[in-house]
């Protein structure tokens, strides 16, 4: 039997979520005990990302001329 890290189904879930995979993507059993972990790791990237809370892409960045003083 092999041991796996909680950090690392984590991180595995990040990366789904980093690819742009689906939340349910994990084909996992829904009572797997990895799950939980899985979709914590997954959620994360999704709660941290601005295109997840409505926000148009590009918002907060500035150009160069924008950011000369007058």
């Amino acid at each position: 039997m092999t041991i796996v890290s909680i950090d690392h189904i984590r991180n595995k879930g990040r990366a789904a979520a980093l690819r742009g995979d689906k939340r349910d993507s994990h084909g996992m059993n829904w009572l797997a005990a990895a799950l939980p972990h899985w979709l914590s790791g997954f959620d994360s990237v999704k709660q941290a990302s601005p295109a997840s809370h409505g926000a148009p892409a590009g918002r907060g960045r500035v150009d160069a001329a924008q950011a000369v003083a007058s």
